[in-house]
């Protein structure tokens, strides 16, 4: 009997010693101090637009319509040559556009309208290919018999990413498409610029607000970069953030299939010609017989500007002598008009002006 207890003792002592798992190693931190890292030696970001497009993930955002096609088309003509980009400089080498919202013959004469002669190191497919039927497998084939290739357009974001699980978090989502292709840029160290929508949103505090889709699109890209331009205006804005980029925001103009960079002299004087105030002041010097002297009471202005041109000035006499203040210096600039203000008129307070540099 002893010898059977001592039988049955030893075997759980064996079972003890064959279940009790180790002792797990505990995590530890592998700091850097700062003398180290200020001696490392970083290979510099490749920048295919220097200080817009830079090697990982940009995001290129536009309302419809608006000419986001024809502006990638444009930058990949100028990477793949190494021409200046919206007056920035290029780093030359391959260019890749997967423009899966045209078609080879659309591309060829978007070409021409652009007066473009690329050369052969910018390649066009117009087949789509989501990210869940290969795509990856087919940039990293490509990426092999380009070495040295500066630049991947993807237009747009929705022709790849294929269709969503039922009932999947739209952040979770957004952020592991985009994070894919960002893994991938890295990868490689070239630029993979995603096309893609805004949305109707206005009068937003942030404009990257106005990007489609959640905040996982933004937050899992190096780079955002928004086109918006206002109803009636010639000119975009463009507004951009990001981890490696650097610059003011900027305007651009659409004209003859080409964005250019607008002149911001010429800006400021066709932004003035069109401030109705200005208007307003111009037709006022129209009417009757002038004598080279004009003078008026502010709210009398204000109602004949809206009575007879329909130019709003102000909702009353303070802001409409607010608007003449905050542009007199221009209309002496442009026009040699120079206002007097806070003069008596009749019994009411306005304003008088003169012709003449």
């Amino acid at each position: 009997m002893a010898a059977l207890d001592e039988f049955i003792n030893a075997g759980f002592v064996v079972r003890d010693a064959i279940e009790t798992p180790p002792a797990a190693e505990p995590p530890t931190l592998h700091p850097v101090n700062a003398a180290t890292l200020a001696a490392k030696h970083f290979t510099p970001l490749v920048e295919p637009v220097r200080g817009l497009i830079v090697e990982g993930l940009t995001l290129l955002c536009g309302a419809s319509k608006i000419g986001k096609s024809w502006l990638v088309l444009q930058m990949c003509v100028a990477v793949s040559s190494g021409t200046p980009f919206l007056g920035r400089q290029t780093d030359p080498g391959p260019v890749l556009y997967l423009a899966f919202e045209d078609s080879e013959r659309r591309l060829q004469q978007r070409l021409q309208r652009q007066n473009s002669v690329p050369g052969e190191a910018l390649h066009f497919e117009t087949n789509i290919l989501p990210l869940d039927a290969g795509l990856l497998e087919a940039l990293e084939g490509w990426i092999s018999q380009n070495p040295g290739a500066r630049l991947i357009v993807i237009d747009t974001l929705q022709k790849v990413r294929g269709a969503a699980p039922t009932r999947a978090n739209a952040y979770a989502e957004d952020y592991k498409v985009v994070g894919c292709l960002k893994s991938f840029a890295d990868r490689h160290h070239v630029a993979v610029v995603l096309v893609h929508h805004l949305n109707k949103m206005r009068d937003v505090e942030d404009p990257f607000d106005k990007i489609s889709g959640s905040t996982g699109l933004m937050g899992a890209a190096d780079t955002a970069i928004l086109i918006s331009r206002q109803r009636g205006d010639d000119d975009a804005t463009v507004t951009f953030a990001g981890r490696d980029v650097w610059g003011d925001d900027f305007q651009i103009r659409f004209e003859d299939c080409r964005w250019r960079v607008c002149d911001p002299a010429l800006l400021a004087r066709e932004r003035y010609a069109r401030a109705p105030i200005v208007q307003a002041i111009k037709r006022f010097m129209e009417q009757g017989t002038f004598d080279g002297t004009h003078s008026a009471s502010y709210e009398d202005f204000r109602q004949w500007a809206a009575d007879s041109c329909g130019l709003f000035i102000g909702v009353n006499q303070r802001e409409t002598r607010q608007l003449l203040e905050r542009y007199a210096a221009q209309l002496a600039q442009y026009d040699g008009i120079q206002l007097s203000l806070d003069k008596r008129v009749g019994t009411k307070r306005g304003f008088s002006f003169t012709v003449g540099r």
